[in-house]
C-alpha cells in the first residue's frame, strides 16, 4: 500500500468518524430533549395522579 493510499484511507476514516460523532451528538441531544419533555409531563400530571391514588385509597377504606 503506498503512502498516498494510506493517507487517503486515514482521511476517509477520520471524516467518517467525525460524521458519526456528530450524528451521535445530535441523537444524544434528541434523547435529552425527550427526557426533559417526559419529566415536564410527569411533573405536570403528578398532582392528578396523587389525587387519583388518594381517592382510590380512601374509597377502599
Amino acid at each position: 500500500m503506498d503512502i498516498v493510499k494510506q493517507l487517503r484511507t486515514r482521511a476517509e476514516y477520520e471524516e467518517n468518524g467525525a460524521v458519526i460523532g456528530e450524528a451521535i451528538t445530535r441523537m444524544n441531544d434528541d434523547i435529552a430533549g425527550l427526557l426533559r419533555h417526559a419529566a415536564d409531563l410527569i411533573e405536570e400530571f403528578v398532582p392528578d395522579i396523587r389525587r387519583e391514588v388518594d381517592q382510590w385509597v380512601h374509597c377502599g377504606q
